[in-house]
Order: structure tokens, then C-alpha cells, then sequence
């Protein structure tokens, strides 16, 4: 892959994570969520590791069934045992 075709596919990833911060930050949002991203803008993140870091912890309450301010390590070493996925 060229190195044109390699800075037109960043380009286009950075573009479609700003979109989606700004998608984020308008529609209604928890307080352990806004908390999230005023931390991550303070520290200076680049949009495209608060959308992953937003989506990773989105995908963890989904995967635990429970809101991120509610897991505990023991609630999700039970989990992940549970369903068979060993650490």
C-alpha cells in the first residue's frame, strides 16, 4: 500500500472518530460518561483514542450486563468464569 492510500485511510478514520465524539457529546450523556471524556480532553487525547477507549468501555458493560460504575473485579471474574472464558 502506498503511503498516500495509507494517509487518505487515517485521514478518514480520524474524520469518522471526530464525528462520532461529537455525536457522543450532543445526544444526553451519564455523568460517569461526560466525567470520562472531560478526563480525556484534559489529558489531550487524540479523538480517535476517546472514541476507542468510549467504545471499549461500552462493549465491557455490555459484555457484564451492568453500568461500568457497578462492576467490581469480583463481579467480573465471576462473569467471565461463568461463560466459560478463563483469564
Amino acid at each position: 500500500m502506498s503511503r498516500e492510500v495509507a494517509a487518505v485511510r487515517l485521514a478518514r478514520l480520524h474524520i469518522r472518530a471526530l464525528q462520532q465524539t461529537e455525536f457522543s457529546m450532543t445526544k444526553s450523556t451519564s455523568p460517569l460518561r461526560q466525567r470520562m471524556i472531560d478526563d480525556m480532553k484534559l489529558r489531550n487525547m487524540s479523538a480517535l483514542t476517546q472514541a476507542a477507549y468510549i467504545r471499549a468501555v461500552k462493549n465491557l458493560s455490555q459484555f457484564f450486563g451492568r453500568s461500568p460504575d457497578q462492576l467490581t473485579y469480583r463481579i467480573g471474574n465471576a462473569r467471565v468464569i461463568q461463560r466459560g472464558h478463563y483469564l
